[in-house]
């Protein structure tokens, strides 16, 4: 049978202005963060797409709105990790780097992370990723100490596993 594909053209920046928008306005919230006596009000559709931990642990309680207490963590790196989920991208002082790639991977969020043991890829090829993710962060903690706060750097993992550091001036 004859079929005829429909497509969106602005679908992916639909999604990526409305997502931002329905966080700030707290609509149809349906989980909370908290840590440090604060809060923030999520959504578990976001949250469980953007982070292999939150979404196993939505998975075995499904509550209406569940409260997620993060006593391990800071709201700061809470609220940066919300945000990156939400946006795509957070800016953050260089020297909380390593606190918030640490509670990156506490939480395995996607993009800040490395692969979940779950994936399709090797153990091997994961310790290997690992392994030269953490040591590109420890050189790019070292170069910001020599590049001068008008610049910005930004780095992008790839689906296929390439990480691509970018630095300019802001």
């Amino acid at each position: 049978m004859f079929q005829v594909c429909l497509r969106w053209n602005s679908y992916h920046s639909n999604m990526q202005n409305s997502f931002p928008s329905l966080l700030d306005t707290e609509q149809f919230v349906d989980v909370t963060l908290a840590c440090e006596g604060r809060s923030l009000k999520c959504h578990k559709m976001i949250l469980s797409s953007c982070s292999d931990y939150l979404a196993d642990l939505l998975r075995e309680n499904p509550c209406q709105h569940p409260i997620i207490l993060m006593k391990d963590l800071k709201f700061w790196e809470v609220e940066a990790l919300v945000k990156f989920m939400y946006r795509g991208e957070v800016n953050i002082a260089h020297d909380k780097l390593p606190q918030l790639l640490n509670a990156a991977e506490a939480l395995q969020v996607k993009g800040l992370a490395g692969p979940s043991p779950s994936s399709q890829v090797s153990q091997t090829s994961n310790l290997l990723y690992n392994y030269i993710s953490q040591c590109l962060w420890k050189i790019l903690i070292y170069l910001y100490s020599f590049i001068s706060t008008e610049h910005k750097i930004t780095v992008t993992y790839t689906s296929n596993k390439a990480i691509v550091v970018s630095i300019c001036s802001s």
